[in-house]
């Protein structure tokens, strides 16, 4: 995920849950994924199940977890090829102009990086607050 290879640590996250479905650290893993990927209610599930499980050192990112979902539960949506933008009421105005700036952006800075982070679909969750 440092690396902004969120596809990727999907990937691993998922295969280690499936592999190890009742794990605190690979719930604690899929949960961090899920909530980079802006899947809030997915990440809470995971991450309070991890530490129903006996891992305390997991509260802080529970508590941050629990916070942005409740924030998030108002947003919607807008969508282009490579983002996903949350928005409440008028910041739908931000939310418009938006769209064409960060998919120039995507196109300009991969160009510069070489590197696309959202290349496989993976659309990448910009919030507006």
């Amino acid at each position: 995920m440092q690396a902004w290879q969120l596809e990727d640590a999907l990937d691993v996250a998922q295969a280690l849950l499936y592999a190890n479905p009742d794990d605190p650290i690979a719930q604690a893993l899929a949960a961090r994924v899920q909530f980079h990927r802006g899947e809030y209610a997915s990440a809470l599930s995971l991450i309070r199940a991890a530490t129903d499980a006996g891992h305390p050192e997991l509260a802080p990112l529970l508590a941050r977890i629990e916070t942005t979902a409740e924030f998030t539960l108002a947003f919607e949506t807008l969508e282009t090829p490579h983002f996903k933008i949350g928005y409440v009421g008028k910041d739908i105005i931000v939310a418009t102009y938006l769209q064409e700036v960060l998919e120039q952006a995507y196109n300009k800075i991969g160009d510069a990086l070489g590197m696309r982070p959202a290349e496989r679909g993976e659309k990448i969750a910009v919030e507006l607050y």
